[in-house]
């Protein structure tokens, strides 16, 4: 697998601090590295080694102070003081900006990508910051297509609500492109600058590993409501020091083709094993989400799990699995009452027959037909299934009165 692409994303306000600087010259320590510089940034870009750095600011952002702190000399210096004319009179443009680009490459290492992004707050303005920074990463991957590309943010500086954006920049990056990957959000801590060992001031940079965690669980917790699928925690739940994720693996795939009592030996197995003392980090907090929806495996009898699950599906709108649990709930109900096994085929196909022919016949035959229908795709031609299955609140109510008559409890 190739080496990833590393792009890092920083901002860039406006601060009187120091007349030269902006900002105020801080030495910042990382992982066992230090670099003195007012640039949080650019400390990043010495510590991470991008391939890439993204530079967002305004149009106002100091960046005649950056470009002239990074550069010393005396090139382009008609350049630069257009920059600075452009800073005074607040109109810095992308291209201004990509004419002085090449002065701070050789700080870098590579060449920058500056971009301006709007001042105001509003929604549309959130929206184009969002589309610039998806577009300036997209500038700054450039030729290196299927290569992993690792997207790094720093949030020190800028607006307070830039690096919201940015985090959501950053997932959105993965969602649209699975080669991307959110690797790390950094915040520069200058109030936290205090005495070194060697008698140096000095500031942490702080890894913001459980902001990015905790935003990845919700993700996990929002599909899985979407769509019931267990497979979404396995990743987070082994980097959580989980074990036997492979039993919630199966116990997902169990379900998603109706093998409900497969699903729950393999859950039963990934519970039994789960110890909350040994589960670090976020996961902990989650832990409880988690096993809230897996409730239905504790469910005392088969046909009761069919039943949960059936109710479960109808709540986040997966139909078809809805109403096949709801149908199959029933027989299986009516094996128990028997005394008979509901996982036996010749039992369940007898006591459907007799489900046929009970005081509650229309009712049966009706979720009967409507689950042939939904299973062969095709449209119903019996006019009451066509009114049933005509929009979504008529299905839904349907399958509520089944339910209903079926279970009174």
């Amino acid at each position: 697998m190739p080496n990833p692409f590393k792009v890092l994303i920083t901002f860039l306000g406006k601060a009187i601090n120091d007349q030269h600087s902006g900002y105020k010259k801080t030495t910042y320590d990382f992982q066992g590295q230090s670099c003195e510089t007012p640039f949080i940034g650019f400390a990043l870009s010495q510590m991470l080694n991008p391939d890439v750095t993204v530079i967002l600011g305004t149009s106002s952002s100091m960046w005649d102070v950056f470009i002239e702190y990074q550069n010393q000399g005396e090139e382009k210096e008609d350049l630069r003081i257009e920059l600075m004319d452009a800073v005074k009179n607040n109109n810095v443009t992308d291209l201004l900006l990509a004419k002085v680009s090449p002065l701070v490459e050789s700080s870098f290492g590579t060449l920058p990508v500056l971009k301006i992004i709007p001042s105001d707050i509003g929604k549309k303005s959130q929206v184009a910051i969002l589309g610039i920074i998806n577009e300036a990463v997209t500038q700054g991957v450039g030729e290196s297509s299927g290569v992993p590309v690792e997207v790094h943010i720093d949030i020190t500086h800028g607006f307070r609500h830039l690096p919201l954006l940015a985090m959501q920049s950053g997932f959105f990056l993965e969602y649209v492109a699975s080669r991307f990957t959110l690797k790390g959000l950094y915040y520069g801590a200058v109030e936290m600058e205090g005495w070194s060992s060697d008698g140096s001031k000095r500031a942490p940079i702080v890894f913001l590993e459980g902001a990015r965690e905790f935003q990845r669980w919700i993700d996990a917790m929002i599909r899985f409501d979407g769509n019931g699928d267990y497979s979404v925690f396995v990743s987070l739940l082994k980097n959580a020091n989980v074990h036997n994720t492979e039993h919630l693996e199966k116990g997902a795939y169990f379900e998603r083709v109706l093998n409900v009592s497969s699903a729950r030996q393999s859950l039963m197995t990934f519970l039994g094993t789960l110890d909350p003392a040994q589960t670090t980090g976020i996961a902990s907090l989650f832990l409880p989400l988690l096993k809230e929806r897996l409730a239905w495996v504790r469910e005392p009898s088969f046909d009761r799990q069919q039943r949960r699950l059936a109710e479960f599906y109808l709540k986040i709108g997966d139909y078809p699995r809805a109403v096949f649990l709801g149908y199959e709930s029933v027989i299986s109900q009516e094996c128990l009452r028997n005394g008979r096994d509901p996982q036996n085929f010749d039992e369940r196909d007898s006591f459907k027959k007799s489900l046929e022919c009970s005081e509650r016949e229309d009712d049966f035959k009706t979720m009967k037909n409507l689950r042939n229908s939904i299973a062969h795709g095709n449209p119903p031609k019996n006019g009451n299934l066509q009114a049933i299955m005509k929009d979504r609140e008529s299905l839904k109510k349907q399958l509520k009165k089944f339910l209903k008559v079926y279970w009174d409890d």
